[in-house]
């Protein structure tokens, strides 16, 4: 990763040492669960310092870029979701994913 941090057209992100976070449902299939599943990305990604861009799909138009990051589709409930149910993380499950990934790019940001 360049010294200037993440660049993406339209924004930017400082050197904070850590991955990119893509992350959110599959689809915007409500309200409740997008704004549900933001919050808790946005609070989780501001307690380990994490670049977070929130993504969401209307009618699954799905666009993805190269970056030093990951990308990971969660939801509240995954089992009622109404699409890639199966694929999804729990959103309950987040915080324990981001805290190994936090000390494993630490980990790996030292040699």
């Amino acid at each position: 990763m360049s010294k200037t941090g993440i660049q993406i057209p339209g924004l930017q992100f400082g050197e904070t040492g850590n991955f990119l976070l893509i992350a959110g449902p599959c689809v915007v299939e409500s309200e409740e669960v997008v704004f549900e599943t933001a919050e808790h990305l946005k609070k989780l990604s501001e307690k380990y310092m994490i670049p977070f861009v929130f993504k969401s799909s209307y009618r699954k138009a799905v666009i993805s870029v190269g970056a030093d990051g990951i990308f990971i589709e969660t939801h509240p409930k995954p089992a009622v979701a109404k699409s890639d149910g199966a694929n999804m993380l729990k959103l309950s499950e987040m915080e324990k994913l981001l805290i190994k990934l936090v000390a494993l790019r630490k980990t790996i940001n030292s040699f």
